[in-house]
């Protein structure tokens, strides 16, 4: 047998900034065209640090009816983003639009920064092992079993707010877990080396994660009702606070 160990980090550090001007004044002014002078701008950040590892055992004699592979896998995902908008007339616009002020005492836009997100943090670990094997039947003929079977833990730290926002400041902080078990069966037959035709089944996923909790809600009431979210603490609807894998 062989040992091989596959060791892996990827860290990204990314800077954008995206015209708001239009955006804005469509959602709130209803005048998809800009009047002189108008500027709205959202500056997005992103960074990763990914680590990966894995370690895998193998058959080597290639003339054996049967070979196999087995290993562990390990990985921590750690991603953070921010986000700003800033609009220094969009008030003024509004408030002549409307004749109600779009930034107030309640909900400021100290600088023209109508939207901030100073952070939305996300880490997921991810313990797994795996197994396959495959048998010669035939000449021709081979059949393969696999299995995966892993541990993920995912958590999600945020903060948000602003008039284009929720207004207040919106924290989020939820975790969740799952233990996905993954299988595939392939059946295939060569009767050249030209010519290859395989049957396989496999089941998949992609693991899950969190969402910020809004507060009470209404108008989502009767569906999250139909999803089997149930009443809070307090004894009122809130939006989920994460979501399942969705295989």
């Amino acid at each position: 047998a062989r040992l091989v160990s596959n060791t892996s980090f990827y860290s990204r550090n990314q800077h954008s900034i995206s015209d708001y001007t239009q955006f804005l004044r469509t959602i709130y002014v209803s005048n998809p065209f800009p009047p002189r002078g108008a500027a709205g701008s959202a500056f997005f950040t992103d960074t990763q640090n990914n680590f990966y590892q894995e370690l895998r055992l193998a058959s080597v004699d290639s003339n054996s009816h049967l070979s196999w592979n087995t290993g562990i896998f390990f990985a921590r995902l750690n991603e953070n983003s921010t986000e700003y908008e800033k609009d220094l007339t969009l008030d003024s616009e509004y408030l002549a639009a409307t004749g109600t002020p779009f930034c107030t005492p309640d909900v400021p836009c100290p600088n023209g920064i109508v939207y901030y997100q100073p952070y939305a943090r996300v880490i997921d670990r991810q313990l797994a092992g795996f197994g396959e094997i495959s048998i010669q039947l035939l000449a021709s003929l081979k059949a393969t079993l696999g299995v995966r079977v892993a541990r993920v833990q995912y958590t999600g730290q945020s903060e948000g707010g602003g008039r284009d926002g929720p207004g207040a400041p919106l924290f989020g902080n939820a975790s969740g877990s799952e233990t996905p078990v993954t299988p595939k069966a392939v059946l295939s037959w060569q009767p050249d080396r030209n010519n290859l035709l395989y049957a396989s089944a496999a089941k998949g996923y992609r693991v899950g994660g969190t969402n910020v909790d809004y507060g009470q809600t209404s108008a989502c009431g009767p569906d999250l009702v139909a999803l089997g979210i149930v009443a809070g603490a307090d004894g009122l609807l809130h939006s989920p606070t994460q979501y399942k894998s969705d295989s």
